[in-house]
């Protein structure tokens, strides 16, 4: 697994697309983790994205060029 922005595979951090804050009180945990809410990013990319320098938009594109999860999804 690599970061979906730069390819990093050394070390990644799983982040979630729209943050748990975002979410209600009642929403399953199941759908905070669903993996279409999650993308491997790399130390750097996971703070930018944090921090609002990397929007969703960018990142949203970025995992479907890359195919984030796909050997999850071959089995």
């Amino acid at each position: 697994m690599s970061c979906a922005v730069c390819g990093y595979a050394t070390y990644v951090e799983i982040c979630h697309v729209t943050p748990i804050s975002a979410h209600g009180d009642d929403e399953l945990v199941v759908t905070i983790n669903a993996l279409s809410n999650l993308v491997a990013l790399c130390p750097t990319h996971h703070k930018e994205y944090d921090n609002g320098l990397l929007c969703q938009d960018e990142l949203q594109a970025v995992r479907e060029v890359a195919g984030t999860f796909p050997h999850l999804l071959d089995d």
